[in-house]
């Protein structure tokens, strides 16, 4: 289940008819109306990669990005579509997808409870949170993901994140927790992110291509 859960989430955006300054701190919206594939590389493992899609789609009135991750395997790991109203982003879906020893695919949809991903204007040391439950893949149990970012450094060019990701089973109160790093550019998105988990080597993923 761990090897699931790098929910990037944690890092997307979306928007309305419109986008400003702040927009740009994430993914750029504006120029993914034709996908583009982020290939992100374990520095501490190169045979480690992390493929994001993201695709900009018109919805009636609302401008919505969906982001696609893939595994080094190319196989989808999870998928979130946001969208954003008044300088304030939300997930609208979210999907986590596993493989069987077999190699077949296994989804589960995820119930949204708390849903903000962005503020428009964040301050310093101040926190968001969003949260979803949904049913386990090798159980009927269902299972808790929150994750609780904060703003720790707001530069001309760049902002940098930290988030604190729980996972538990509802059921049996176990879980495990992990901690993030993420380091956004202006008008690119997500350049790097760690992964810390407890008693693992950080995982350092730093972004090498955009296409």
């Amino acid at each position: 289940m761990k090897l699931l859960l790098y929910p990037v989430l944690l890092f997307v955006t979306a928007c309305t008819g419109q986008t400003n300054q702040n927009d740009n701190y994430y993914f750029p919206v504006k120029n993914c109306f034709n996908e583009k594939t982020y290939c992100y590389v374990n520095q501490t493992d190169s045979t480690e990669k992390s493929y994001w899609k993201l695709k900009t789609i018109v919805s009636n009135i609302d401008t919505l990005l969906q982001t696609t991750i893939l595994d080094s395997k190319n196989r989808i790991s999870e998928v979130m579509v946001e969208k954003i109203l008044n300088g304030i982003s939300k997930i609208s879906t979210y999907t986590l997808y596993n493989y069987d020893q077999q190699g077949i695919q296994h989804k589960s949809e995820c119930k949204i409870i708390d849903s903000v991903v962005f503020i428009e204007g964040q301050k310093a040391n101040t926190e968001i949170q969003w949260k979803v439950i949904f049913k386990g893949f090798n159980s009927s149990d269902t299972c808790e993901l929150t994750k609780t970012r904060i703003l720790m450094i707001n530069r001309l060019n760049q902002s940098t994140f930290t988030d604190l990701m729980k996972f538990e089973v509802l059921s049996t109160k176990q879980g495990y927790q992990y901690h993030m790093t993420s380091v956004y550019e202006k008008d690119k998105g997500l350049v790097s992110y760690k992964l810390s988990f407890p008693g693992e080597k950080v995982k350092d993923y730093i972004l090498m291509n955009i296409k």
